[in-house]
């Protein structure tokens, strides 16, 4: 990459960064740490077992592999958006552990 910015005059140092909570705006909570470590190992046992070409997701209480096939729309060729359950016990307990504004935060209290 460097090399061909070079051929444009273009001198530029690159480094790498793995990004993650920085994009998100607030520090990790306790369900992303055991989140992301059950989907870690979950995906790992798949794998081990033969499986491949799937992403891991927690359904109902359990992890289960999709395919990508079933992950990607037929007509785009994009992925399909797959919406979380606002009313789940899970997502209650996550947003709780948020800090975030809202909307009382910008009224006077005076």
């Amino acid at each position: 990459m460097r090399a061909r910015l070079k051929k444009l005059g273009i001198d530029m140092t690159i480094a790498s960064k793995d990004i993650g909570y920085e994009l998100r705006c607030a520090d990790p909570i306790p369900f992303d740490l055991e989140y992301t470590r059950d989907l870690g190992y979950c995906a790992t046992k798949y794998l081990l077992s033969g499986g491949n070409a799937a992403m891991i997701s927690m359904q109902a209480g359990n992890f289960v592999p999709v395919p990508f096939r079933e992950l990607l729309d037929p007509e785009t060729g994009r992925a399909r958006i797959r919406m979380v359950d606002i009313r789940s016990t899970r997502y209650a307990i996550a947003r709780r552990y948020m800090i975030r504004l809202r909307r009382d935060d910008f009224e006077d209290s005076r």
